[in-house]
């Protein structure tokens, strides 16, 4: 259920809150920074804030609050108007910040640029494990051809993306089947991993063996 800044406020205070999810609301800027300062030591793991005008200056105390929080894990901006310049914020706060791990930046007015910053962020290592750019009206179809190579790759954190179904079946069913991928291939990197593990512990027997027989021990 969602409240207003004020009533969230309040239930921060009062150690009551599980979640912050906020929609439809635009505080003033007294509301704001009280909001800022309890968000800084809040208990809840999961951000929601929707449609309440958190874009530039805002985004930019928004985002310094999350970093001071390490029990912050999903940050949820829906229809925040988010543009270019915004995503690239989260893209540099995401490279330092490995706390939070969920991003969801559905429904705002960033184009490809901004999704590059995204995925430039990935590859530095950015522990952006799930994303989702879903219903974004200027983000082309060319976005798939940029985040499912990062999906298969299993050296990067991320391991869920989503565009929404607006590109049709056939670009939707490449993510599906890129994710598909991504969990076979830890799959198998597992096993092989176990097996390395395996040979390793045997060898080490063998060599404790014939060490144990050369110093005359049984």
């Amino acid at each position: 259920m969602s409240s207003s800044f004020a009533e969230t406020i309040n239930s921060m205070r009062e150690g009551t809150l599980f979640e912050v999810k906020i929609n439809n609301d635009t505080p003033n800027n007294k509301t704001y920074a009280d909001f800022i300062t309890e968000l800084e030591k809040t208990d809840t793991s999961n951000i929601t804030l929707q449609n309440c005008g958190i874009k530039g200056k805002r985004l930019d105390s928004f985002l310094d609050a999350i970093s001071k929080n390490k029990k912050v894990q999903q940050i949820n901006l829906w229809f925040n108007e988010l543009d270019d310049g915004d995503v690239k914020k989260i893209a540099n706060f995401a490279i330092k910040n490995e706390h939070v791990g969920r991003y969801s930046l559905s429904n705002n007015n960033y184009t490809d640029e901004g999704c590059k910053y995204l995925a430039q962020a990935v590859k530095q290592g950015a522990n952006i494990q799930n994303l989702d750019i879903a219903n974004c009206p200027k983000v082309t179809d060319n976005m798939v051809d940029i985040f499912v190579p990062l999906l298969t790759d299993i050296s990067l954190n991320m391991h869920s993306f989503s565009m929404g179904t607006k590109y049709g079946v056939k670009l939707e069913s490449k993510i599906w089947s890129a994710n598909h991928l991504r969990k076979k291939r830890i799959a198998h990197f597992k096993e092989a991993k176990k097996r390395q593990e395996a040979i390793g512990l045997n060898s080490a027997k063998q060599i404790g063996a014939i060490s144990n027989r050369l110093s005359g021990r049984r």
